[in-house]
């Protein structure tokens, strides 16, 4: 089943449930942050939520709903509150009834990395405002190795969360790569860049590399590419910072003329295509040389396919991301984690068993 089969079964959405009275939740400090009508919105969109159970607790402690995610809403509507609730409303109780949070928590581990392998990777580095930055050449996603991904796990249980069953295991897997952003890369950012930055991360960079990918290439992954990035836009919006479409053919004149069409115009306005002679130079300024790729004019020495290379600072925050392996050598921990509370936390299952114990809410 392609993405897009996905759109109209995910018209949807949201969690009931209560607020947590009397437990200290986690604002935006608003005065250094928001604007006054961003405020006076952000406090009427709180209270919606509030009133109509959408605030509770996770597996691993942490609030589904937090000023971030209003916020991101808010903003992919232009602060109409009655159109942020609107879509808000259809999401949530799509991922309510589907249990997208939990089934992160939940997911097979070889089944996540094994998707993961797939797509947008993150280097483990940031760009200059400090938003996580991800790779993705596109000349490694086909059609065969989805189909071959979807072939090993479509009859086999990816996650022990009963609600996720009836969906197609490739669109619950690019849900995960998702939420691992907002529950783990974001908020190790943010932890690393709290000094000065002005708000937490919410948003990413993304280089998508499209070396010797030619027209013919772009229409057999169309139904996928389309697909997800519906779900991107739909369920996570406003978590797009900067695309730079870098080794662009001249036939990618024609099929940016289809792909851009996938995309809502607040996203295009994001999407900078890089001529060769330019791209070195472009990406240096929102990049610091030191956290950018080699092969893209920096001196980073990381590849996709790699696990993320953090720098030491940010190796100092998230020890636990590295664990030793049975010959004894250290390695970036697989499958699905989170970051709360300065610590990395390790979740998803190895054979059915879940490797940290939820939290009693």
């Amino acid at each position: 089943m392609p993405f897009n089969d996905m759109d109209e079964r995910s018209s949807t959405y949201l969690n009931n449930s209560s607020s947590h009275r009397g437990e200290k939740t986690e604002h935006i400090d608003r005065a250094k942050m928001l604007s006054p009508e961003e405020d006076i919105v952000l406090r009427r969109f709180r209270h919606y939520c509030q009133e109509n159970g959408y605030c509770k607790r996770l597996e691993d402690g942490q609030p589904t709903i937090d000023d971030t995610t209003l916020l991101r809403f808010l903003r992919a509507h232009n602060l109409d509150l009655d159109k942020a609730i609107d879509r808000f409303r259809v999401v949530q109780d799509w991922r309510a009834s589907h249990a997208i949070d939990n089934s992160y928590l939940h997911m097979d581990v070889q089944c996540y990395e094994d998707y993961r392998k797939m797509f947008s990777q993150w280097t483990g580095r940031c760009d200059r405002q400090g938003l996580p930055l991800y790779v993705f050449p596109v000349n490694q996603f086909t059609p065969e190795r989805m189909e071959a991904y979807i072939s090993t796990y479509d009859h086999t249980p990816v996650t022990t969360v009963s609600q996720t069953q009836d969906l197609p295991c490739h669109i619950l897997a690019f849900h995960a790569l998702y939420e691992n952003m907002l529950k783990f890369v974001m908020p190790l950012c943010s932890e690393l860049h709290d000094s000065h930055a002005r708000a937490p991360v919410s948003a990413s960079t993304h280089i998508i590399d499209i070396t010797g990918v030619g027209f013919g290439h772009f229409w057999k992954i169309k139904k996928y590419l389309q697909g997800a990035i519906s779900i991107a836009t739909t369920h996570y919006p406003e978590t797009l910072g900067h695309i730079f479409i870098v080794g662009a053919p001249p036939s990618f004149v024609k099929v940016w003329g289809i792909v851009k069409k996938w995309f809502d115009p607040a996203s295009i306005s994001k999407i900078l295509i890089l001529p060769h002679s330019e791209t070195e130079m472009t990406l240096s300024t929102y990049i610091d040389p030191q956290n950018l790729p080699k092969q893209y004019g920096g001196l980073l020495s990381w590849e996709w396919g790699e696990p993320p290379k953090l720098e030491e600072s940010m190796k100092d925050i998230a020890s636990g991301i590295y664990v030793r392996d049975q010959t004894g050598d250290e390695q970036f921990l697989k499958g699905p984690v989170t970051f709360s509370d300065g610590s990395v936390h390790p979740w998803g299952t190895v054979n059915g068993e879940l490797r940290r114990q939820p939290k009693k809410c």
